[in-house]
């Protein structure tokens, strides 16, 4: 009953609501492709925070490179692997190559385990693997409001911590960024609201509603800029606070659009990273 209310109450054009799920296409699909890497590589650079001028060499920059890779291979994971459980539930084939299909093909099912086995023992990493598996996998804790979005932290925020061991991350980095990233997961699922409903899979946003989802991205804002008061200071400091304050006024002054504030919130992470690592010392 609370399910079907939310349905009743979700704003939004209804197009294609009652849909049923298209049969899976005859064609092949490529496994590579289902591990979606257009979504998330830009994430795989997180390892490259830590380097600055005053750590930067051949070898610290060759762990750089090789903590990219591990972060790629980590999110090839995660994202294969909610691809393979949300394939029947899907309908868009733009976001997830096996929607529409029951199982998902055992080659795929064979590079997304391949992926996991390939990655570093490191705490970061298995952080990563098993936050990505709860969240997709039984239990499933995506489709649990407030605890699944905030599990996008422990999936992407780690990913920092997969860098040279020589060059230690400037706090304020991962605080922005976990900021930026729960602000961008609210404004995901409220995109994706009509389609997690059909998939009985209540979110954050389908409880809070509209109005609801808007003052948790202020807040989530503001909470951001308070921890940034206590681990940044000077020019690091104004330039995370102003991104934080442009992304989270964005969502606020008008309507919520996720691609906006997602290049907002990479200008503000590429500024403050230039200079917590290569201006201020």
């Amino acid at each position: 009953a609370y399910l079907e209310s939310i349905q009743c109450e979700s704003p939004g054009p209804k197009r294609g609501y009652h849909r049923a799920l298209a049969p899976p296409p005859a064609e092949k699909i490529s496994a590579l492709a289902c591990l979606r890497p257009g979504a998330w590589w830009y994430f795989a650079l997180l390892p490259l925070g830590g380097l600055d001028a005053a750590t930067l060499s051949l070898a610290t920059a060759r762990e750089a490179a090789l903590g990219v890779a591990h972060a790629a291979a980590l999110l090839a994971f995660a994202y294969g692997l909610n691809g393979v459980t949300d394939a029947s539930l899907d309908r868009s084939a733009a976001k997830n190559p096996l929607a529409g299909r029951k199982r998902a093909p055992p080659s795929v099912r064979a590079l997304v385990a391949g992926c996991a086995a390939g990655t570093p023992a490191l705490p970061a990493a298995l952080v990563v693997l098993a936050v990505s598996f709860a969240y997709s996998a039984p239990p499933r804790l995506k489709s649990v409001p407030f605890v699944g979005t905030a599990l996008n932290a422990g999936i992407f925020t780690p990913l920092f911590w997969l860098g040279p061991a020589a060059a230690p991350i400037a706090p304020a980095l991962p605080v922005l960024f976990t900021g930026l990233l729960i602000q961008n997961q609210l404004l995901h699922e409220r995109e994706d609201l009509e389609e997690d409903l059909a998939a009985r899979v209540v979110t954050t946003a389908a409880v809070l509603g509209d109005r609801g989802t808007r003052i948790a991205v202020g807040a989530t804002g503001a909470v951001t800029a308070l921890v940034l008061t206590r681990v940044a200071d000077g020019a690091v400091l104004a330039a995370c606070a102003a991104g934080i304050v442009l992304a989270t006024s964005t969502v606020l002054a008008g309507a919520p659009r996720r691609r906006r504030h997602r290049h907002l919130a990479a200008l503000a992470g590429a500024i403050a990273y230039v200079l917590s690592a290569w201006v201020v010392t």
